[in-house]
């Protein structure tokens, strides 16, 4: 097959026009949260959270790696594609969001929230399997053992599994941070 070509104009809007916040959200699903008002997300190379995004350059960096991404490394690093591969995808999501004017203008600020917030995190992206979804259908009555069986197993070999695990584990340590700060100030109020 013959390695096609693309212009520069080609490259550049699919590098600037297509909002990184939005490859890693929503095309790879990377797992993101907003930690003291910075958009932060799972390193794809170091899978640390020591990463940030720029809007004025449409670029994310890991402050570990020491490496910068735009919309096109990003999507190699983690889907492991060829250039080609991935600038025609992405070209096909573009054109997606141009067609259905789905895109809202970039954001150039910071979320608002303050210092002392807690982390929040991101919503599961749309297809993705959500442990609230598998739980009822895996133990709904009218289903025998073996169907229960072979349903869980299904699961397990989804692609998504490793990306519900994380989502999990951060949940959880969300979670555990909300019952410290709860047990904290229910003791302060206590003692006074």
């Amino acid at each position: 097959m013959k390695q096609r070509r693309f212009s520069d104009q080609e490259l550049f809007a699919i590098r600037n026009h297509i909002s990184i916040k939005m490859v890693i959200e929503d095309i790879l699903c990377i797992p993101s949260k907003i930690s003291r008002g910075t958009f932060r997300f799972q390193c794809p190379l170091c899978d640390k959270f020591n990463t940030a995004i720029n809007h004025r350059t449409n670029l994310a960096k890991c402050f570990l790696c020491k490496k910068n991404f735009n919309p096109i490394d990003i999507v190699m690093a983690v889907k492991k594609m060829a250039f080609v591969e991935t600038v025609n995808l992405l070209k096909k999501y573009k054109n997606n969001l141009s067609s259905n004017k789905k895109q809202a203008p970039q954001d150039t600020s910071s979320p608002s929230i303050n210092a002392g917030t807690p982390v929040t995190w991101h919503k599961a992206c749309k297809d993705m399997v959500v442990i609230g979804d598998i739980l009822p259908d895996l133990m709904r009555k009218d289903k025998t053992e073996k169907q229960r069986i072979d349903k869980a197993d299904s699961y397990a070999r989804s692609p998504q599994l490793p990306n519900i695990i994380t989502n999990l584990e951060q949940n959880i340590q969300f979670l555990s941070q909300q019952i410290e700060q709860l047990k904290t100030t229910i003791n302060k109020q206590n003692k006074q």
